[in-house]
């Protein structure tokens, strides 16, 4: 069995460490982490670590997507750009592994940093508040690092699709908005359009929830969250194992639709 798509990979890797990236978002996780875990302590007579993972949490996942899709959305159509993509399809690789290792190299550009950023800054919150919240802590971290590995995946999926670093560019902005901004207003405007009124958020039908949790976040969460005990008392479609399934989908997908599109491309 070749490994070329590891070269592929350990290439993208060691680009982004030399080019002071990965160093970037290492010291960006450190900060982020070791800042939103002080706040608490700062601002509370009687903090918990938990408070200081619940005040990340907003910003890790508006700020990480954005990450996940800037370091992904260039790994192959910049290659195409710079005509240096006939070089890497001269080699023996297939396009296939072309696409897997862009993707597995980016996703480290991004994932490695930000578990280096929270393992170090573990030592500041056990200083703080005495003790690590260790499943807790390490929940966070894996939805965190789960979130940005699916948006690379989204990322180099649409780089794989097309042949302009423009198209790219406003489609991975176009996809952030979307599912970001404007996601909640798809189920919203269909119960409205059935029902004439708003919903109600803690009455809502069971097809409204599973349309909010197709967002790549929610379904992270939703995974994610279902590690602590899998509930079947919910409807089939809000169970935490189809919500694997979706992030399973939101990483497999988006890198199936690319490879068709790149492996049909004309590369002269």
């Amino acid at each position: 069995m070749t490994t070329y798509w590891f070269e592929v990979a350990r290439k993208d890797f060691a680009d982004a460490v030399r080019s002071r990236l990965f160093w970037a978002l290492s010291v960006l996780m450190l900060a982020l982490a070791a800042g939103g875990m002080y706040v608490p302590r700062a601002i509370d007579d009687q903090p918990a670590a938990t408070d200081g993972l619940d005040l990340l949490s907003e910003a890790m996942l508006l700020l990480v997507p954005v990450i996940g899709l800037f370091v992904g959305y260039m790994a192959v159509v910049g290659e195409r750009r710079t005509g240096s993509i006939r070089m890497v399809l001269s080699l023996p690789l297939k396009r296939s592994e072309v696409i897997l290792g862009k993707y597995l190299g980016r996703t480290a550009v991004v994932v490695v940093p930000i578990v280096l950023g929270f393992a170090l800054a573990a030592p500041l919150v056990v200083a703080l508040y005495g003790s690590l919240p260790v499943a807790d802590y390490a929940g966070f971290v894996t939805r965190v690092a789960l979130t940005g590995a699916v948006f690379v995946a989204i990322a180099v999926g649409i780089s794989g699709s097309v042949a302009a670093r423009g198209t790219a560019l406003g489609l991975v902005v176009g996809t952030y908005v979307l599912f970001e901004f404007f996601w909640g207003l798809v189920p919203l405007g269909v119960y409205v359009l059935l029902n004439g009124e708003l919903v109600d958020p803690t009455a809502a039908p069971t097809w409204y929830d599973a349309v909010l949790r197709i967002q790549p976040s929610n379904a992270v969460d939703a995974a994610v969250g279902g590690l602590d005990g899998i509930s079947t008392a919910r409807p089939l479609v809000l169970q935490e194992w189809t919500a694997a399934i979706l992030v399973v989908l939101w990483l497999a997908g988006p890198l199936a639709i690319g490879y068709r599109r790149f492996v049909r491309a004309d590369i002269s």
